[in-house]
C-alpha cells in the first residue's frame, strides 16, 4: 500500500511539474499561410495583389522578452532571410513555429522598432489568473455586430492586450473613419 501511494505521488509530481508549450494555431493555419504566401510570390511577372489575410497581425517572440507586431509578407521575408544560406526548414513549419510563439527572434532585424513592446505585467498577471470571457470583457466592449472595441483610456494597454488577443484567435483591424480598432473572432 505505501509504495502503491508513493508511486502515485511520484506520478503526480512529475506530471505537475513538465511544461507543456502551448499551440495556439494548428497545422492547418500554417499550411493555408504557406499556400497563400506560395501562390503570392510565385507570380513574377504579374504579381497578384496581397491576399487579404496578409494585413493580420502577427505577433512574434524578440530576444530580450519583447513582443514584435507583424504581418505574414514580413514574415515570408524573414523566413527568406533567415533559410537563404542554411539547410531550408519548410515554410509550413516556419510559419507554425513563430505563429505559435514556438521561435524566438533576434531582437530589430526583421521587424520594425515601433511595433516592438514589452508586455504589461498587471494586465499579464490579470490574462493568466482570469478566464479569457473574463479578460475580454474587462478590456473590451462589445459591440452590437459581435465585434469588440477596446474601451476607452487604454492607448498605452493596447499591444499588450491585442497580443493577449491574438494568442485567442482574436484579429483586430483599424477604422479609418471613427479611428476604432475593430477586433473580431478569428486572425486567420
Amino acid at each position: 500500500m505505501k509504495t502503491h501511494l508513493l508511486l502515485i505521488v511520484a506520478i503526480l509530481t512529475i506530471s505537475c511539474t513538465q511544461k507543456t508549450e502551448k499551440t495556439y494555431y494548428s497545422h492547418e493555419v500554417s499550411e493555408k499561410l504557406s499556400k497563400e504566401l506560395t501562390r503570392q510570390f510565385s507570380q513574377k511577372d504579374y504579381p497578384l495583389p496581397p491576399p487579404p489575410i496578409s494585413h493580420s497581425g502577427i505577433y512574434m517572440k524578440v530576444k530580450g522578452d519583447s513582443i514584435c507586431k507583424t504581418d505574414i509578407l514580413n514574415l515570408h521575408y524573414v523566413y527568406n532571410a533567415l533559410n537563404s544560406n542554411t539547410e531550408k526548414e519548410t515554410l509550413e513549419d516556419f510559419i507554425y513555429n513563430a505563429i505559435n510563439q514556438k521561435t524566438l527572434f533576434e531582437s530589430g532585424l526583421y521587424f520594425y522598432p515601433n511595433k516592438c513592446f514589452t508586455l504589461t505585467d498587471s494586465i499579464t498577471e490579470y490574462y493568466n489568473s482570469h478566464p479569457f470571457d473574463s479578460f475580454l470583457n474587462r478590456y473590451c466592449k462589445k459591440q452590437p455586430d459581435g465585434t469588440y472595441h477596446f474601451k476607452d483610456n487604454m492607448e498605452k494597454e493596447i499591444p499588450t492586450i491585442s497580443y493577449y488577443l491574438y494568442l485567442n484567435d482574436y484579429g483586430m483591424s483599424q477604422d479609418c473613419v471613427s479611428d476604432y480598432h475593430i477586433i473580431h473572432k478569428s486572425v486567420f
